[in-house]
């Protein structure tokens, strides 16, 4: 019993997972077939890089867009991977100078502000991904009423 994963150099061949410890020497050949360490390793390399360039390739082209579907609905794209025109500090005009795009991404250079929706949302779902450095705040506040203090 195990897991089929199919895999080769120049054709496919079908393993099989048939230990509990994952490890090179766990996998067999289907039917018996005679194999190695190095032919395994070599396959499991050459399928962990060309799925690892897909899914970047892939995934690349679906950041920071809507489908067809999602745009005749109303959704709104806020971050398109360039700037910062959906977003203000709090009760300011502009982003925090310390809010930044850089590589497609919001980065934070540690010199304070908040970082807001220029409109208001009555429906919306967030997706982020978010990486807390030692010693970050990793708040996300939503439904921000701009009063007297801070948002908090």
């Amino acid at each position: 019993m195990g897991v089929l994963v199919k895999i080769g150099l120049k054709a496919s061949f079908p393993l099989q997972w048939t230990r509990k410890v994952f490890a090179i020497e766990d996998f067999s050949l289907i039917d018996n077939q005679p194999t190695t360490r190095t032919f395994v390793m070599k396959s499991l390399i050459a399928l962990l890089i060309s799925t690892s360039a897909l899914v970047s390739i892939n995934l690349k082209a679906e950041l920071n867009s809507l489908s067809d579907a999602e745009q005749k609905t109303g959704w709104k794209l806020l971050f398109d991977g360039k700037s910062l025109e959906h977003f203000r500090g709090y009760k300011k005009d502009k982003p925090d100078a310390g809010w930044q795009v850089r590589d497609g991404a919001i980065k934070f250079n540690g010199k304070g502000g908040d970082l807001m929706t220029k409109e208001k949302y009555d429906f919306f779902e967030l997706a982020l991904e978010w990486n807390l450095p030692k010693g970050g705040n990793s708040g996300i506040i939503y439904r921000v009423a701009e009063i007297n203090g801070p948002p908090y």
